[in-house]
């Protein structure tokens, strides 16, 4: 017996075509307005050399990972998550680099979203936009929208990637090995002076390779619950 392909939801669903348009209309608005921020605060604070050609690297290596090897990118950019000593983390550089890669080669398709979520967040986006008009401090204000726009990006992407409880899986695995690493050198940095062992601890509390113990400790939880 032959089955028909699936078709798009957009394609099954006529009425869904303008909720689907809205949001490409929505998220190449908020791409142009991020850019022009970017392009603003970077012109503003020039980064130094040192930081530009680290950042060059990890741009160009994760570009080649998520090329090669996708879903090893992926497994990479969710262990980076237990090391945000700044921002942006390694983590955030694969995972954007992820997201553009997917738009590029299709893996990112919007059309697997809910429409009412696209378009919730492309106006959640535009509401920040407006409720910048009259902003006192630009740079600030470029820094906010830059990582509101991203962490908006990223909820639609894993949205459409996790398709399969596979794929859930080696997400839920990375994450609570990379969870478990942290908390057990962070735990040992108490308790042996071991060399470095002051990287993980700070004012006698464990804070792994994060730059506060209380953001160290909302990182532990998802995994402590999976655990549980």
């Amino acid at each position: 017996m032959e089955y028909a392909p699936t078709a798009p939801v957009a394609a099954r669903k006529p009425g869904l075509r303008p909720l689907v348009a809205g949001g490409w209309l929505g998220a190449a608005i908020a791409i142009g307005a991020f850019s022009a921020a970017l392009t603003l605060l970077l012109y503003r604070n020039p980064p130094s050399a040192v930081i530009v050609l680290g950042f060059l690297i990890v741009v160009v290596g994760s570009l080649w990972l998520a090329i090669v090897a996708y879903d090893t990118a992926l497994a990479v950019a969710v262990v980076l998550l237990a090391a945000v000593r700044f921002e942006p983390a390694p983590t955030d550089v694969v995972f954007a680099v992820l997201i553009v890669v997917g738009f590029v080669t299709s893996r990112f398709r919007l059309g697997r979203v809910i429409p009412g979520a696209v378009l919730l967040v492309g106006a959640f986006l535009a509401l920040n936009l407006v409720s910048a008009i009259a902003v006192s401090d630009a740079s600030r204000a470029v820094s906010f929208f830059a990582i509101t726009f991203y962490v908006a990006c990223f909820g639609l992407w894993l949205a459409a990637y996790v398709t399969s409880v596979e794929i859930a899986r080696r997400i839920t695995r990375c994450y609570v090995a990379a969870a478990v690493v942290s908390a057990v050198v962070a735990s040992l940095a108490l308790q042996l002076p071991f060399p470095g062992h002051d990287l993980f601890t700070r004012i006698g509390r464990a804070e792994g390779l994060f730059k506060d113990p209380n953001v160290f400790g909302p990182f532990l939880v998802p995994a402590a619950l999976v655990v549980m």
